[in-house]
């Protein structure tokens, strides 16, 4: 569910956050695994590996004491100072940072304390916003910070991740998308799209919106944000073009995959746009088709598309392939 994370805890240093000392990158590693089922591999940004598309946490049900100092009465006390109102809540932040395992967990506890603690105090929700904000923590401690950030309920997220998203700071931009993914994942897909598809973002954020686009099938939504969301990403396609409309078209094919009459309307709508990419992701909404779905007409517009000479390469061969597991399929 997560994003590969490599944080290494070690020697200090003073930033400048008040009471806080910061434990810098030194011994300890940990691994997160890849959040997403499916890769984002044919519409991949260009960013770097650190900055690659989606990080969750893996958190513990009971505390790990291996390889650390901390007993597990001293943990418990930790945890209850998270929520503690008089006590800096960048102390505990520093604290979640340290405990991250050898298998990249983190204590749910110390985590749930924290985003309790979230909920009403806007004190500690400046602090998070300041150290995402900083130039002090990597991709890595910012993505951990916007998981948590994405649990709080009110509008302050949202408004949070619409300013990154108008950075031109790559940095800033790939943590907005992470945290636009958060709050997608915490069943606000509707929330945090709106804006988005509506151009509230920079001009060098086009490649984090695209990735934040391509993940909207795997948001947590009922069928009425399901709705909005479908009503959305229709909107969006119908004003954009190219590798904007074709991100957007496999995205809306994954929220209506079920529904084979309005597959079909997704591929028979811009299967003769004149943009390659647009042709390819309109064939690429029919695998979202059960087999029992896949009717005889679009089997001949599938077969007219791989015999077509004209047509580029890399839109035939996903005809050719898509007609051929059709035929293959038991009952065909």
């Amino acid at each position: 569910m997560y994003r590969k994370l490599i944080l290494l805890v070690g020697g200090a240093a003073v930033a400048s956050y008040g009471l806080m000392t910061w434990l810098q990158p030194e011994t300890h590693s940990a691994t997160l695994s890849l959040r997403w089922s499916k890769a984002d591999t044919h519409h991949a940004a260009e960013t770097p590996a650190s900055a690659q598309p989606a990080v969750a946490l893996k958190r513990q049900s009971t505390p790990d004491t291996s390889g650390s100092a901390m007993t597990p009465n001293t943990q418990l006390d930790i945890t209850a100072t998270a929520i503690n109102p008089d006590m800096p809540v960048m102390l505990s932040i520093q604290d979640l940072f340290a405990r991250i395992d050898a298998s990249g967990r983190v204590p749910d506890d110390l985590f749930q304390a924290l985003q309790k603690r979230l909920e009403t105090d806007d004190h500690a929700l400046n602090d998070i916003m300041t150290m995402i904000e900083s130039t002090d923590l990597g991709y890595e401690e910012k993505y951990l910070l916007a998981e948590l950030l994405s649990t709080r309920k009110d509008s302050a997220p949202i408004d949070f991740t619409l300013s990154l998203m108008q950075s031109a700071s790559a940095q800033s931009l790939s943590v907005g998308a992470e945290l636009a993914t958060s709050l997608m994942m915490n069943g606000r897909p509707a929330d945090i799209l709106a804006p988005l598809v509506q151009g509230s973002y920079s001009q060098d954020a086009q490649a984090q919106i695209d990735q934040v686009i391509s993940r909207v099938p795997n948001a947590s939504m009922d069928e009425t944000q399901r709705t909005e969301v479908e009503h959305l990403l229709t909107g969006y396609i119908d004003s954009t073009s190219g590798k904007m409309k074709s991100v957007a078209i496999e995205s809306l094919a994954g929220v209506v995959a079920g529904d084979a009459q309005k597959l079909k309307s997704l591929f028979h709508e811009y299967a003769d746009d004149g943009n390659d990419a647009v042709r390819y992701s309109a064939i690429e909404a029919l695998y979202q088709l059960e087999p029992a779905q896949f009717d005889s007409g679009i089997a001949k517009d599938l077969q007219t598309i791989a015999n077509n000479s004209s047509e580029s390469m890399s839109v035939r061969a996903s005809a050719m392939e898509l007609l051929a597991s059709y035929q293959e399929s038991p009952g065909s």
